[in-house]
């Protein structure tokens, strides 16, 4: 978004990053509203993969006290009633929207659709993680002219935030694979391509945005 800078007195370039965004039930409405001609990069990881690194997150960084299939379960339980009260009236706050929406958020066709429906699809960029891993130098470049940017060709592409843990059982991946599998199709229909972590889900319509 350009805006005028009070310190430099010149026109610059600002953005800003943030995995909630996507995912929180009040925040399209509220970017609409203050900013209705912004530009929208969304950055999406195997949503079973990022469930498992979101609870490994929760842990190293709080006294989380359920393992991962608990925390799922707990979930499935609570989630429904926390959601409703943040659509009657987003301006709550609950925790336990943080740290009980390991499932939500990887229901990616969801938010997008929400996102859709205040801005035009010109105006989003969807890029897979797993894409973005193997080859960083390529999105960036895609990025930036997606906005309008002249590439930085200094740019280095170090990884960041590696962390170690356990494997995810393979009795709770399949599960959370069959879990996630119409809300795969319903973003492969959306986006009229394929995804990196699905790739045997084919696309039945293309993106139409607002």
């Amino acid at each position: 978004q350009q805006v005028k800078a009070r310190l430099i007195r010149k026109p610059v370039i600002t953005g800003e990053a943030t995995p909630n965004y996507f995912f929180y039930p009040a925040a399209a409405s509220r970017v609409w509203h203050h900013l209705p001609n912004v530009k929208l990069i969304v950055l999406l990881r195997n949503p079973v993969d990022r469930a498992y690194s979101h609870y490994q997150h929760l842990i190293t960084r709080s006294a989380y006290p359920y393992t991962f299939e608990e925390a799922i379960q707990k979930e499935l339980e609570e989630l429904p009633a926390i959601r409703d009260r943040y659509f009657s009236n987003p301006l709550i706050h609950d925790y336990r929207l943080t740290r009980f929406s390991l499932l939500e958020r990887g229901k990616y066709s969801n938010h997008l659709a929400r996102w859709l429906s205040y801005f035009a699809s010109q105006q989003l960029k969807v890029f897979s993680s797993e894409r973005f891993f193997q080859d960083p130098a390529r999105v960036y470049q895609e990025a930036t002219a997606f906005l309008g940017l002249d590439p930085d060709h200094k740019q280095e592409f170090k990884p960041r935030n590696i962390n170690q843990y356990d494997p995810l059982s393979s009795e709770t991946r399949e599960w959370l694979v069959n879990f996630y599998r119409p809300y795969n199709q319903a973003l492969v229909n959306r986006l009229g391509a394929s995804l990196p972590w699905a790739p045997d889900v084919k696309p039945e319509t293309s993106l139409h945005g607002k």
